[in-house]
């Protein structure tokens, strides 16, 4: 370890450091200095304290309005204006669940998702109904990696799990990878499918996921990212808002399995966590609410991190004025700074060990 210091510091030379050259004021006029910049980086550190608390409870505020609109109180006015007229979600789960058997083009013979069991989940509202996203989706997982791959000429743009993140996407780094005729539909991502990070090292990572909306066409994924296709595209924005919310969170948290500090989502277990259905037309009234508070929220973010960069910009600027003789007035009664610095090279000299001569040996 020392070695490696030793080696980090093989270019830093005392006469080096001797020779850099300091801007050097009268001592008084450095004291001035000192107060000046002591008192606007206070002011600096309260006005930096304070955007952090409302960052803080913007992230909170986020998480308000997710819990409220999942649990049905965001829209509660709204349904109750409109309860003479909406499905329930029981039936909206019946419609989806006839068009998967109408549409079943799956192995073997179709088998009924399995009704999940509501027992220790919360309440819902009047009209809403548990379902799992096997009752309500497809759940696909993606091409898995290999040397072969490079021979084939099929060749598609491959999503990968760096470029997913919690509610967006990066794409500036897409790669290319070949692809069979006999996988192509499987794995091809079409508007709306819900893209989940499979594994993580850290809990609260696992299963991060974003919608995906045709932003290159074509477009395959790969086996560490899941899809979930769901049967009423409708649903997709609104599943991925419950996902985010605390106890969609919680649901995924639960059956995500740790091996070797990896968290993991299967397909089985992504087809096993439950979703809070009421009518389509309330799902687009949830999704719609949080878009709206979800715009504003992240004005005021802007706002907060454009403030944050500015007053590291202005303490930069405080300094580059400090040692320039700019940020203090100067006072011709002070002591020039030629004299001070002449007085510190006589101190320095007296306190100086004085060399020993060596006595001639006598003859």
């Amino acid at each position: 370890m020392w070695s490696a210091y030793q080696q980090s510091m093989r270019n830093i030379s005392q006469d080096g450091i001797r020779r850099i050259t300091l801007p050097f004021p009268p001592f008084n006029e450095q004291r001035r200095i000192v107060d000046k910049i002591e008192s606007l980086f206070a002011q600096l550190d309260h006005g930096e304290a304070s955007l952090r608390d409302v960052q803080k409870l913007l992230a909170r505020y986020r998480q308000s309005v997710l819990k409220a609109a999942v649990t049905g109180q965001l829209t509660a006015d709204w349904r109750a204006e409109n309860a003479d007229r909406l499905e329930s979600g029981s039936d909206l789960l019946e419609r989806i669940l006839q068009a998967r058997r109408e549409n079943w083009q799956g192995r073997g013979k179709y088998k009924e998702p399995v009704v999940p069991d509501s027992g220790d989940l919360p309440e819902l509202p009047e009209g809403w109904v548990w379902a799992s996203v096997d009752q309500l989706a497809e759940v696909i997982g993606g091409l898995t990696k290999n040397s072969k791959r490079s021979t084939l000429p099929l060749k598609k743009p491959m999503l990968r799990v760096a470029n997913v993140y919690q509610n967006r996407l990066d794409l500036e780094d897409v790669h290319d990878t070949g692809v069979s005729e006999g996988e192509l539909s499987r794995v091809t991502l079409q508007d709306r499918d819900i893209l989940v990070v499979e594994g993580n090292g850290s809990k609260g990572q696992i299963g991060r996921m974003a919608v995906w909306r045709d932003e290159i066409p074509g477009a395959v994924h790969q086996n560490h990212l899941i899809k979930v296709r769901m049967v009423d595209k409708l649903i997709s924005d609104y599943s991925m808002w419950w996902f985010q919310s605390l106890y969609g969170r919680q649901n995924i948290e639960k059956v995500a399995s740790s091996t070797s500090g990896l968290y993991t989502l299967s397909i089985s277990k992504i087809e096993s966590l439950v979703i809070p259905l009421p009518s389509l037309d309330e799902v687009e009234q949830v999704v719609a609410a949080i878009d709206e508070a979800f715009s504003k929220i992240g004005q005021l973010e802007d706002w907060c991190q454009t403030e944050l960069t500015r007053s590291a910009a202005l303490r930069q600027s405080i300094l580059k004025d400090a040692f320039a003789g700019k940020l203090v007035p100067q006072d011709p009664a002070d002591e020039p700074a030629s004299e001070l610095l002449a007085r510190i090279r006589a101190e320095r000299d007296a306190a100086a060990p004085k060399k020993r001569t060596r006595k001639k040996a006598s003859a």
